[in-house]
């Protein structure tokens, strides 16, 4: 993973900004950071480069690609770690790389404000690693023990888990608008597991606070709601990200679904 982002940390050497760069720079020039951007709250990112710009200014456009590529960094650890523990360093390698080098990736080494994709999947993975073996259990055998595993209802390492699910959780959210099927995915996977309440309230809490912030915005925020024209373009969307991990080949790209 490190060669990968050294090498589009090389081959990105010549990038001047471009694209939303400049609209990030005068839309939250005056600070109003909870605006939304692309009808998203883009608290993280729109934040991080607010503070290099007003740190750094734009004499140089490193520090902006550094900050991106190190949220690449962010998701390519939490792909090699997840696909590591379900199928060994080969897959964990595998799944690296296609997820950091694949036929679309190199939009995000060229675009660093694309933080708000790679953040919010990399946030999705943490909270699925802090959900491993939260389930409820009411074995007396196993429960209050401090190994981490479906017997432990409770206790001091379920209430860390959920803290950091809850902390990865509001990551996603105050990143772009891939936090709210992050939320959305986190709902079905904690009923399906039964999970505790300390858990459900580590949930709602980040999910809670993001509505506030809809109902204050929604007027700006261009929710569609029409299924004939979200169904078909999330359809494209889903058959575009598997392309991608399949070299950029449609029938590859069907496989991997």
């Amino acid at each position: 993973m490190a060669t990968l982002l050294v090498v589009g940390f090389l081959v990105g050497g010549d990038l001047w900004f471009f694209s939303d760069d400049w609209n990030i720079f005068a839309g939250y020039h005056s600070g109003n950071l909870l605006e939304p951007f692309n009808g998203h709250l883009s608290l993280v990112p729109a934040g991080s480069y607010q503070a290099i710009f007003q740190t750094l200014g734009v004499g140089s456009y490193l520090p902006f690609r550094l900050v991106g590529l190190a949220a690449l960094g962010v998701l390519g650890h939490q792909v090699c770690r997840t696909s590591v523990r379900a199928g060994g360093w080969v897959v964990g390698m595998l799944a690296t790389t296609a997820v950091i080098w694949n036929s679309s990736g190199e939009t995000n080494v060229l675009f660093p404000f694309l933080l708000n994709f790679s953040l919010p999947l990399a946030a999705l993975l943490g909270c699925w690693w802090n959900l491993g073996g939260v389930a409820r259990n009411t074995s007396p055998a196993t429960a209050g023990t401090r190994d981490v595993g479906p017997g432990e209802p409770d206790g001091p390492v379920l209430r860390r888990r959920a803290i950091a699910m809850g902390l990865w959780l509001a990551l996603a959210l105050a990143t772009s608008g891939l936090g709210v099927v992050v939320a959305v995915a986190l709902a079905v996977e904690l009923a399906g597991r039964r999970a505790p309440r300390a858990v459900w309230i580590a949930w709602a809490t980040p999910v809670l606070l993001w509505t506030t912030w809809w109902l204050g915005h929604r007027s700006a925020s261009n929710l569609s709601l029409d299924p004939t024209v979200v169904l078909p373009y999330a359809a494209r969307m889903v058959l575009a990200g598997a392309t991608a991990l399949g070299a950029g080949v449609h029938a590859l790209g069907l496989l991997v679904l």
